[in-house]
Order: structure tokens, then C-alpha cells, then sequence
């Protein structure tokens, strides 16, 4: 399967069934992308690597004409008319978008074919044969953001988040949190002042980002986690002046 190495953030999830899927394909007369289905029947909804958005099947359902008339009444993708035209894409679905606003989308008349309209540019991207290829081009490709190369998913079924902020180098309280040593594994930016620390243990992260000076750490958790490490994490902040707002 495709998606089964994915680092699940929390166990938690809200999955649909793989009736749920032909369910939806009947309604709209056609089938979704290969390896969409073991998406949202594995994981199902949340953000997959901080980045994109799948959608469920009753929402592409319930949406889709919405999505099909903006494309028409505001369309300005005219470079990739070689790509799809622009008949194509308002007779197009959507079936995840990215958290900057990128839409990933397919013709019913081949499903397999997946391609992007961007936010920022006025052309269309080719995506990828397939679900899972698509995905992965979202997230690695480098054409939408930095390439992405840990694969986690974190679904939004009863979750919570804990902000701190306060006066601190970034430097000094990502090392704090890292000496810890509480986390299954941490993720960093080369450019810019980021740290990602997944634990599992409270099922959940800490992301740290600083500025002028000044760091903010986000604290993101199964509502009723309250474990020593979650307080250790909490101390640790706490200690270095941050302050939960």
C-alpha cells in the first residue's frame, strides 16, 4: 500500500469505508484516482507532512460545482491551456488542495491523470499518474514549497494546541527541547528557524519558530493527552521564559 509508512502524529483518525468511496463514485458517475481510496479508507481527513489536504468523498460530492464555478468565473491558469483547457478544468474535480492554496484536481474522463492549479502561477502543473504520485509530487517536487522529506499525517479528530511565546534564541530552546530526548523524530529547515518534534507518546508535536528574537512554540495533541512527557515538554518552555498564551 501506498500510504502504510506514513508517521501517524496520533492514532486517532476519521477514515471512511471503502463503501463510503463507491458510494460517492456512484453519485458522481465515475472513479476516483488509483490509490485515493487507500488514502481516506487509511488515513482519511487531516493534513498529510503539514502541506496537503485530501478531501473526503461526500465533500467532493457536496462541493464540486462550487469549486467548478469559481474556476470558470475567476479563471487565469491561460498558460497551461496545452496542458488542460480551460473547458477541462471547469468540467474538472477537486480532490485536495495545499495549505497555501493549491488544488489538486482530475477529469473524470481519465482519473488517473492528476494535475495542480496553483495559487501563485498562471499555468497548470502535470502531477502525476495515480493518487499516491500526485501526493508525492505536491511534497517533493520543490515547484509549491521546499521539498518535504519526512511523511507524517495528522488528523483533526479531538485535538488541541497549546501556544507559547516568549523572549529566546532559537538556538537555545530548540537544543532544550531536543535534549529531552522525548521524541520519535525531529525535522528541521535549512533556511529557515524551524523545528518539528514528534512525539508519540501524547500523540502529538512541537513545532518551534523564532523571530527578532523572540520564539513561539505550538504544542498540537490529543485533547485529553496529560502525560509526564507533555509536562516535561511544558516545563521545558516554561523554564526558558515562554509563557502559554
Amino acid at each position: 500500500m501506498a500510504f502504510e509508512h506514513v508517521y501517524l502524529v496520533t492514532s486517532r483518525l476519521n477514515t471512511v469505508t471503502p463503501e463510503q468511496v463507491a458510494s460517492a463514485e456512484d453519485t458522481l458517475g465515475f472513479k476516483f484516482p488509483d490509490g485515493y481510496s487507500d488514502f481516506v479508507t487509511r488515513l482519511g481527513e487531516g493534513s498529510y507532512s503539514n502541506f496537503v489536504r485530501v478531501y473526503l468523498p461526500s465533500r467532493i460530492v457536496e462541493e464540486h460545482r462550487e469549486f467548478q464555478d469559481r474556476w470558470k468565473q475567476y479563471f487565469f491558469w491561460d498558460k497551461g491551456h496545452e496542458v488542460l483547457t480551460k473547458e477541462q478544468i471547469v468540467e474538472s474535480f477537486i480532490v485536495a488542495d495545499t495549505v497555501q492554496g493549491d488544488e489538486l484536481i482530475f477529469h473524470p474522463a481519465q482519473p488517473n491523470c492528476l494535475f495542480v492549479l496553483p495559487r501563485y502561477h498562471d499555468t497548470v502543473f502535470v502531477a502525476g499518474k495515480g493518487f499516491p504520485a500526485a501526493v508525492d509530487w505536491l511534497c517533493k517536487s520543490g515547484q509549491l514549497t521546499d521539498p518535504i522529506t519526512f511523511d507524517s499525517f495528522e488528523s483533526w479528530q479531538q485535538r488541541r494546541s497549546l501556544k507559547f511565546v516568549g523572549p529566546g534564541q532559537f538556538e537555545t530552546v530548540a537544543k532544550a527541547l531536543e535534549d529531552l530526548g522525548i521524541h520519535d523524530h525531529i525535522q528541521t529547515d535549512e533556511e529557515y528557524p524551524l523545528l518539528e518534534i514528534f512525539v508519540s507518546d501524547f500523540q502529538g508535536k512541537v513545532v518551534l519558530t523564532a523571530y527578532d528574537s523572540h520564539a513561539t512554540a505550538w504544542l498540537t495533541l490529543d485533547a485529553d493527552a496529560n502525560t509526564k512527557t507533555m509536562q516535561r515538554a511544558i516545563a521545558c518552555l516554561e523554564s526558558l521564559g515562554l509563557v502559554c498564551q
